[in-house]
C-alpha cells in the first residue's frame, strides 16, 4: 500500500512539474509574441534591425524606465559649453523628449564623463562600475583618445584599455546596446612624444572597435564633413582648441542625431 502511495505521489509530482514547465514555455512565447507586436509600429525590418531612435522608442513602450548612459572624457562631460543645456548629451535627451508623436518620458540621462580621463582611468576610478550599477539600456562610450594623444599614451595601451572597458560593460550589461563614438576634431596637428598624430589614435581605435563588432560613429569625420559643407572654420567651434563651444556641441549633437535616426541596431 505504501509503495502504491509513493508511486501516486511521484507521478503527481512529475505531472505537476510537466504542467508548470509547459505553462512557462507558453508564457514565454506569449511575451515574445507581445514584444513582436509592439515592434510593428517602430519599423522593425526583415533583418531584425531598426534605427537607434526606433530602438529607444521600442524600449519606452516595453520597459518601465529607460536609462541612457554616456561615458568618456571632458568632451562628454561637456567642458567648453557655457551652460549644461548646451552639452551634447543634454541636447540629445532634450531632443528626444520633445519629439512630436513620441513618448520618451521614461528616458533619463546619466553622464560619466570625466576631464582628463582615458579608458584606463574610467576603469580604475570606478566610473565604469557606477555606470553598470545604473543598468542603462543604451551606453554611448566616447573613446577619450584626445587624452591618449595629449598624454602620449602608447597605442597598444590605448587599444588594450578600450577593449577592457568595452568587455567590462558588455559582461556587466549583457542586454544593453553599446554605441562607441570618437571625440571631436582638435586644433593640434602635430605629433605627440610617442610619435603619433591625433588622427593615428582615431584611425587605430576606430578600426579596432569595428573589427571587434561594436557599432562605431566617427564623430571626428562627421563634424569635419559638417564644417566643410557649411563652410565653417574649426577654430570657430572650439572653446580652447580642444573642447567644443556652444556651437561646436550643437554640431556634435546634429551629427549624432543623424546617425541615431539612420544607423541600424540588431534586435534579438
Amino acid at each position: 500500500m505504501k509503495n502504491h502511495l509513493k508511486f501516486i505521489f511521484a507521478f503527481s509530482s512529475l505531472f505537476f512539474l510537466f504542467f508548470v514547465g509547459v505553462e512557462q514555455i507558453q508564457n514565454t512565447r506569449m511575451v515574445i509574441a507581445e514584444k513582436k507586436n509592439l515592434l510593428a509600429p517602430v519599423n522593425l525590418d526583415e533583418k531584425g534591425t531598426m534605427s537607434y531612435l526606433n530602438y529607444l522608442e521600442y524600449l519606452s513602450i516595453t520597459e518601465k524606465s529607460v536609462k541612457i548612459a554616456v561615458i568618456g572624457s571632458s568632451v562628454t562631460k561637456g567642458s567648453g559649453a557655457s551652460k549644461q543645456e548646451y552639452q551634447w548629451p543634454n541636447q540629445l535627451i532634450h531632443y528626444l523628449k520633445r519629439l512630436p508623436g513620441k513618448d520618451f518620458s521614461k528616458l533619463s540621462l546619466h553622464n560619466y564623463g570625466v576631464s582628463r580621463f582615458k579608458a584606463k582611468d574610467l576603469i580604475a576610478n570606478r566610473q565604469v562600475d557606477k555606470l553598470i550599477f545604473e543598468k542603462p539600456k543604451l551606453v554611448i562610450f566616447e573613446t577619450s583618445v584626445i587624452n591618449n594623444f595629449r598624454q602620449s599614451t602608447p597605442m597598444n595601451d590605448t587599444l588594450f584599455y578600450i577593449e577592457e572597458l568595452l568587455r567590462t560593460i558588455q559582461e556587466g550589461l549583457p542586454d544593453a546596446k553599446i554605441l562607441v563614438i570618437s571625440p571631436n576634431p582638435i586644433s593640434d596637428k602635430g605629433k605627440n612624444k610617442s610619435g603619433y598624430f591625433y588622427q593615428d589614435y582615431l584611425e587605430e581605435t576606430g578600426q579596432f572597435i569595428v573589427k571587434n563588432g561594436y557599432d562605431y560613429i566617427n564623430m571626428y569625420e562627421g563634424i569635419n564633413q559638417y564644417l566643410s559643407k557649411e563652410k565653417l572654420s574649426l577654430n570657430n567651434i572650439l572653446a580652447d582648441g580642444i573642447h567644443p563651444n556652444d556651437e561646436g556641441y550643437r554640431i556634435w549633437f546634429e551629427v549624432l542625431r543623424n546617425y541615431l535616426e539612420h544607423m541600424q541596431v540588431i534586435i534579438e
